[in-house]
């Protein structure tokens, strides 16, 4: 394992935690963390862009169209929170590694 691998795994995670606490005014709500709403803020800008499946909205209404569309948006949310507990876990994976190898 070299140095450029545990360099980029901690600049995600840092990115990660940027993005978390700016989203963090969103998913506080009375003091409690409301644990659907982070997942969903934290996710959003990791999983849009890994879904390679759409459902194209076709012959429904407006309000089955914006439902196809919010089932979209929230199936890409959903995907970007696994990705970014697998951002995680490579970053602490690469950290162990990178301490066994330099013993």
């Amino acid at each position: 394992m070299y140095k450029g691998e545990v360099r980029k795994s901690i600049i995600r995670v840092m990115l990660i935690v940027i993005w978390a606490w700016f989203m963090h005014y969103c998913y506080i709500v009375d003091g409690q963390v409301d644990i659907f709403w982070m997942w969903i803020l934290i996710g959003f800008p990791f999983g849009i862009y890994r879904i390679r499946l759409w459902l194209i909205p076709r012959n429904f209404d407006l309000g089955g169209t914006v439902g196809v569309w919010a089932m979209n948006i929230i199936a890409g949310c959903v995907l970007g929170g696994l990705v970014v507990i697998g951002y995680i876990l490579e970053l602490a994976y690469n950290v162990i590694v990178f301490i066994l190898e330099r013993n």
